[in-house]
C-alpha cells in the first residue's frame, strides 16, 4: 500500500527496503518518489538520497509527478531521473 505525501528520510527509507525485499535484490537502479511536491524536497532527504547513491543502493533517484513539481525539480537540481 502506497501512501502519499510520505517523504521523510524515515518513511522512504522503509519504503526503499519494503521494494527491495519485494524485488529480492540489494539495488534499484531508479528510486522515484512518485506524486512528491516540492516542498517534499527537503535537504534531509536529498541527503539521504545521496547517501543511498553513494552506498549503491540506489543508482539513481528522481520524481514521477505533476508538471509544477517538475519544473521546480529541474530548476533546483534535486533529482537524476524525472518521469
Amino acid at each position: 500500500m502506497v501512501t502519499r505525501g510520505a517523504f521523510s528520510t524515515g518513511q522512504t527509507a522503509a519504503s526503499l527496503q519494503r521494494s527491495l525485499e519485494a524485488l529480492g535484490t540489494e539495488r534499484v537502479d531508479v528510486l522515484l518518489l512518485h506524486e512528491c511536491r516540492a516542498a517534499d524536497m527537503t535537504p534531509e532527504l536529498l541527503a539521504w538520497l545521496h547517501g543511498e547513491v553513494d552506498e549503491g543502493r540506489i543508482g539513481a533517484f528522481g520524481t514521477a509527478t505533476d508538471a509544477e513539481t517538475t519544473r521546480s525539480t529541474l530548476a533546483t537540481g534535486f533529482t537524476h531521473v524525472l518521469q
